[in-house]
């Protein structure tokens, strides 16, 4: 899952500015579009799977069930690229 948390990324639109760096993230507003902003943050944090860390660690996981979860997480990954090889395949 760690696929480069915060990658150096600069990537400029008309309407924000986005920097990632070594530890923080950050979204500068430019021409008030601030909607526009966070919407981007937003997209950012879920492409990066950090929201989903957060609820993951927010509440302890036995054990049992992390490798539980781990193994479904597996099997729907492995039936997608059977389902993407099946499909270019035709």
């Amino acid at each position: 899952m760690e696929r480069g948390l915060f990658r150096s990324v600069r990537a400029r639109h008309a309407g924000y500015h986005l920097t990632e760096g070594g530890d923080n993230v950050e979204v500068q507003v430019v021409d008030n579009q601030i909607e526009r902003a966070v919407k981007t943050l937003k997209k950012m944090l879920r492409k990066e799977g950090i929201l989903t860390q957060l609820k993951e660690k927010r509440f302890y996981e036995k054990p049992s069930v992390k490798k539980r979860r781990k193994r479904a997480k597996a099997a729907k990954r492995r039936r997608r690229v059977e389902i993407r090889a099946t499909q270019r395949s035709r």
